[in-house]
């Protein structure tokens, strides 16, 4: 399903479409997804030490 990007902060890029509350998304490790593979669900957390942004 694509997704539009909107501006990036923080090296981050919000996300203004293409998607609905509750759906998931992978925002890390796409490259090792097969099909029907099971995947662990997990919240994403900012990294403060990366960002340099307190949340």
């Amino acid at each position: 399903m694509p997704v539009e990007l909107g501006e990036l902060v923080d090296r981050h890029y919000r996300l203004k479409a293409g998607l609905t509350a509750g759906q998931k998304v992978v925002i890390e490790g796409m490259d090792r997804l097969n099909d029907g593979m099971d995947v662990r669900e997990q919240e994403w957390q900012l990294n403060k030490s990366v960002s340099g942004v307190d949340h």
